[in-house]
């Protein structure tokens, strides 16, 4: 029992810390210096998924 409670928190943590990094860079950087950076790494992540 405990194993999957540990296993639960380990996952929501991971999926909040991709969040919390998906907004930063989505929401944040695009009104700062590194917006062109953040773009740039979208358009990669969509190129490597086609």
């Amino acid at each position: 029992m405990l194993e999957k409670v540990i296993i639960v928190v380990v996952v929501a943590v991971v999926v909040l810390a991709a969040g919390v990094a998906w907004w930063f860079e989505n929401g944040s950087a695009s009104h700062s210096e590194g917006g062109h950076a953040a773009d740039v790494d979208s358009n990669e992540l969509t190129k490597l998924e086609k």
